[in-house]
């Protein structure tokens, strides 16, 4: 009997999925199933990367007033992103979904990918899908 091999999933990849349970109203267990990771893992990746955000966070508690201004920055930075990848990519919306596959690849240092999957009316999983490299 044939042992499946391990995946080694890049901090990238582990970054995103984290993103991508925190921002949306899915559980963990269909976000996992939508990246196609194994149960429980999700759980794992955000338990590591809040000890290690923890160790870096200020003591004390921000006012009401300055936590809604950090709340809105993001919002805008978000609707910032959305609005860039919509003006590079809006040629892309059109075609085929392996084309838009290809504009995430080539921008997914410039954009989180979850945010372009959902501009580009894209899967995450079907991008990682498309991205993986043939036999794994």
């Amino acid at each position: 009997m044939s042992e499946k091999p391990k995946r080694n999933y890049t901090r990238e990849f582990k970054l995103e999925a984290i993103r991508l349970y925190e921002s949306t109203n899915k559980s963990m267990s269909e976000v996992e199933r939508e990246l196609g990771i194994t149960p429980y893992l999700l759980s794992k990746w955000c338990n590591s990367f809040a000890r290690k955000r923890s160790r870096h966070f200020r003591h004390g508690k921000l006012s009401e007033r300055d936590e809604e201004l950090r709340r809105l920055r993001q919002e805008v930075e978000v609707l910032k992103q959305e609005r860039e990848i919509l003006k590079k990519g809006s040629g892309h919306l059109l075609t085929t979904k392996a084309l838009r596959f290809a504009f995430i690849h080539a921008h997914r240092d410039q954009f989180p990918i979850q945010r372009m999957c959902s501009v580009m009316e894209v899967s995450t999983s079907g991008y990682y899908a498309w991205a993986r490299p043939a036999g794994e």
